[in-house]
């Protein structure tokens, strides 16, 4: 039995009506979507900074960067 028939069969019997079940799962798969959107961007801003520190120290060694 593939995986997908072993999930359709668990939402049949856990989510009776197709149409809860498919809401159910897009409202998964839309938080999910956005959660990693949100964790994504708090990493970049992250890199960013200290991208931006290494910069200025790289330019001017000794330029202290406001980030330490």
């Amino acid at each position: 039995m593939s995986p997908w028939a072993v999930l359709k069969a668990w939402l049949a019997v856990t989510l009776p009506r197709p149409a809860f079940a498919f809401s159910y799962v897009s409202v998964l798969l839309v938080a999910g979507l956005l959660a990693g959107y949100w964790h994504a961007r708090v990493k970049t801003t992250n890199w960013d900074k200290i991208l931006a520190g290494r910069y200025v120290q790289a330019v001017d060694p000794l330029q202290r960067s406001s980030g330490n």
